[in-house]
């Protein structure tokens, strides 16, 4: 029954949290080094990677055995790495910015319905929600050219 109070809690604390991260940046110029733009590349592909290896181990969580620290510890670290990523969305740049801007907007959105639903449906929610980040990201991943 511990669930059916801490998961909703954790997800709504997880929402605010990734909301209040999530302002807009302008780029401070235009005449960014190849290599500034190429390290901007590699910290994004960085960000990436963390939050699909997060949503891996959310997504590997079974409802029917995990503890609410177990859901509770995978929400946080999902939060922590899209966090990250919607910090480092601005080092991104075209196509590849926007992609990702989209993508964390809508995982936002879907996150944030999900605070009133019942436990089980949260983790459907989110799980799908994931689902539609992760094929976002691995788009991105293609255009900035990062590593498998």
């Amino acid at each position: 029954m511990r669930h059916a109070i801490a998961l909703p809690t954790v997800i709504a604390a997880l929402t605010a949290s990734l909301i209040a991260g999530c302002g807009g940046s302008s780029s401070s110029g235009t005449t960014a080094s190849t290599s500034t733009a190429t390290s901007a590349s590699a910290a994004v592909c960085t960000d990436i990677s963390n939050v699909q290896s997060a949503a891996t181990a959310f997504k590997q969580l079974d409802p029917s055995t995990a503890s609410a620290s177990q859901v509770k510890q995978a929400i946080y670290g999902l939060g922590l790495s899209v966090k990250g990523l919607s910090s480092a969305v601005s080092q991104a740049g075209g196509q590849a910015q926007s992609n990702l801007k989209s993508a964390v907007s809508s995982f936002q959105s879907q996150l944030k319905s999900a605070v009133n639903q019942p436990v089980s449906q949260q983790l459907t929610t989110i799980g799908a929600a994931l689902g539609q980040l992760q094929s976002s990201l691995s788009q991105t991943k293609t255009q900035l050219n990062c590593n498998p």
